[in-house]
């Protein structure tokens, strides 16, 4: 009987360990799945709290009643909230996997209606999102660019945030150098890319967006890389800054040092993944932005990244 005993004592504690072995398994699955695509049937924490009602933590939730910029960690992608008096404005929207972790932040620091939502170029990490959020909130306008047909995307996600915008009916404003608009008393200006600018890189027609609220700047670049900061720096668009959102996630293709000398920002994020497949951010872009002695934040560090300026002052809280 002592025998019969141990060995069920023996097989049950075997039992357990596999057990937990195979919850430590999926757990680490469900995590892997918030920054790398993996089969659909495995879900990411974004899925299951979108499933559940749930929100992921924000960083602190004010009313928005001076400038916000609100870099939201979505992994290995953009989506940038901003905020001004009362009205929103959504740069990007992820990939379509984290659709339901913007959805979720949106709602949790309580933005109830889109003044405009811009896409700054059609690649999946940056627009997978938008059409589950255009669903899910009422948007004045659509800020897109205009691609040469050879770059134009022929994706799923991007066929979709096009019905998106179709069935909803929401105007769409053609994104591109010259076209300003106003967030509250924010007001904000596309720098490029300009008419007639050609370029093999759908990267290097992002829309570049620079908001001055007050006496502070602020500089969103997209994805854009070296070509890109080099056709405006010719063009001279480029004025000092105090924030710059870097480029193409800290790639050493974007971020040179005669882009960085002709803006100056105090500070700076980047969005990013834990463990990015990519290698970004690139040492070389820390290094660079180290010897203009800006202080930079990412997303893979410090969670989303909330800016706040009242026009004069600027402060940088983190979900980290």
């Amino acid at each position: 009987m002592k025998k019969i005993v141990r060995l069920f004592t023996k097989g049950a504690k075997s039992i357990i360990a596999w057990i937990l072995l195979l919850l430590l398994l999926i757990f680490a699955a469900i995590t892997v799945a918030e920054y790398v695509k993996l089969p659909s049937f495995i879900p990411s924490w974004s899925r299951i709290f979108e499933a559940l009602g749930l929100s992921p933590e924000a960083p602190q939730i004010i009313e928005a009643d001076k400038f916000e910029i609100h870099i939201i960690d979505v992994g290995k992608a953009d989506s940038i909230l901003i905020r001004c008096e009362g009205e929103d404005m959504l740069i990007d929207a992820g990939e379509k996997e984290t659709a339901g972790k913007v959805i979720n932040y949106l709602s949790s620091v309580g933005v109830k209606r889109l003044k405009y939502v811009m896409a700054s170029h059609p690649h999946n990490d940056h627009i997978g999102g938008m059409s589950k959020v255009l669903k899910r909130f009422d948007t004045d306008e659509i800020i897109m660019g205009d691609y040469p047909v050879e770059l134009t995307p022929t994706s799923n996600n991007y066929e979709k945030l096009l019905d998106t915008i179709e069935d909803k009916n929401i105007p769409v404003k053609k994104g591109e150098a010259g076209v300003t608009f106003e967030l509250g008393s924010a007001k904000a200006e596309i720098l490029f890319p300009y008419e007639g600018y050609i370029n093999d890189e759908l990267n290097n027609y992002s829309l570049v967006t620079r908001f001055e609220y007050g006496e502070r700047s602020f500089l969103m670049m997209g994805d854009c890389e070296e070509e890109a900061e080099d056709a405006m720096l010719d063009m001279n668009v480029l004025k000092p800054c105090d924030f710059l959102k870097v480029g193409h996630h800290g790639s050493n293709s974007s971020t040179k040092k005669r882009f960085l000398s002709a803006i100056k920002p105090e500070y700076a994020a980047i969005s990013v993944g834990q463990y990015d497949i990519y290698g970004h951010p690139d040492d070389k872009v820390l290094g660079r932005l180290d010897d203009f002695n800006v202080k930079y934040y990412r997303t893979d560090y410090s969670g989303t990244i909330v800016i706040r300026s009242d026009g004069s002052t600027i402060t940088v809280d983190t979900e980290k």
